[in-house]
């Protein structure tokens, strides 16, 4: 039996809205900068207030790489659970581990690629 598409959509959006939620916590947790829940101050105590380097790779030029990062985790949790077929438990797993898995990927990029951790 195929899985309705409504299932899929929900899957998806308790993913996206996770990943919004937590996204300033992991940038933390990525880059040790000093972000925090939305509800406790966001990037107000993040290294990018701070005169001089480092600057968090997510928080700079007015959050592009974290908007970058974001849409990439998005992307993945949408394939991942809209593909087609039955929605079955391991792929309900897979959804809710792109945040993490991606969102790592994209972090370690983006250090890299702006030399966060020399």
């Amino acid at each position: 039996m195929r899985t309705s598409i409504a299932l899929k959509v929900v899957c998806l959006a308790v993913a996206g809205v996770g990943t919004f939620v937590f996204l300033i916590q992991f940038c933390d947790l990525l880059f040790d900068c000093g972000c925090e829940a939305a509800w406790a101050g966001a990037a107000t105590h993040c290294n990018i207030n701070v005169a001089g380097p480092p600057n968090c790779p997510w928080c700079v030029q007015d959050g592009a790489y974290g908007a970058i990062a974001f849409g990439m985790i998005l992307t993945a949790h949408a394939g991942l659970a809209l593909w087609p077929g039955r929605l079955s438990l391991t792929r309900i797993i897979a959804v809710f581990l792109a945040f993490p898995v991606v969102g790592a990927v994209a972090g370690v990029l983006t250090g890299w690629m702006t030399g966060y951790w020399q």
